[in-house]
């Protein structure tokens, strides 16, 4: 299980970029690519931020 949660977030990154990039389809190529890339980063970094404690138990205070 471990290894395929290892793709999850690169994943979900390039569903939501490719959602977004088809919302901005009629921009200019240049533009529709960054938006594409930055949209990849970043949902990317977050989805892998919030599955970096998965399999750790619960957190004690």
């Amino acid at each position: 299980m471990q290894g395929v949660l290892r793709f999850v977030p690169g994943g979900v990154g390039a569903i939501a970029a490719f959602g977004v990039s088809k919302l901005l389809a009629w921009t200019d190529l240049s533009f529709d690519l960054g938006v594409f890339l930055v949209t990849y980063l970043v949902i990317t970094i977050v989805v892998d931020r919030g599955l970096a404690g998965y399999g750790r138990g619960p957190r004690k205070s």
